[in-house]
C-alpha cells in the first residue's frame, strides 16, 4: 500500500507538538513541563493515528461504496480526539506556589 501523504499522520503529531509549545508557554509551565509534554503530544499524535487507521481498516469492508466519508470522518475524530487531549494536558493552569510562614 502506498500512503499519501496527507494520511501519514505528520499532520496530527506536529500540529499537536506545536500546540503544546503554545498552550504550555501560554499556560505558564516551565521548561521541564515542555521537555516531557513535546514528545508526549508526538506519542499521543502516532497512537491515535494507528487507531485511526485501524479503525478505517476494520470497518471500510462493511462500507465499501462510502470509503471516503468512513476515511475522512474516522481522521477528523481522531484529530480532534488528539488535539483535545494534548490542549488538555499542556493548557490546565499551573498550581499557585504556596508559602508555608511559621510564625
Amino acid at each position: 500500500f502506498e500512503v499519501a501523504t496527507e494520511c501519514n499522520g505528520f499532520g496530527l503529531i506536529t500540529s499537536g507538538m506545536v500546540l503544546t509549545i503554545l498552550a504550555a508557554g501560554i499556560a505558564g509551565r516551565r521548561v521541564l513541563a515542555y521537555v516531557w509534554l513535546v514528545p508526549l503530544s508526538a506519542v499521543i499524535g502516532f497512537i491515535l493515528n494507528l487507531l485511526r487507521i485501524l479503525a478505517i481498516c476494520l470497518l471500510a469492508p462493511y462500507f465499501p461504496k462510502h470509503y471516503a466519508l468512513l476515511h475522512e470522518t474516522a481522521g477528523i475524530i481522531m484529530l480532534w480526539s488528539g488535539l483535545g487531549l494534548i490542549g488538555w494536558l499542556a493548557w490546565r493552569p499551573v498550581a499557585p506556589k504556596t508559602t508555608n510562614i511559621i510564625g
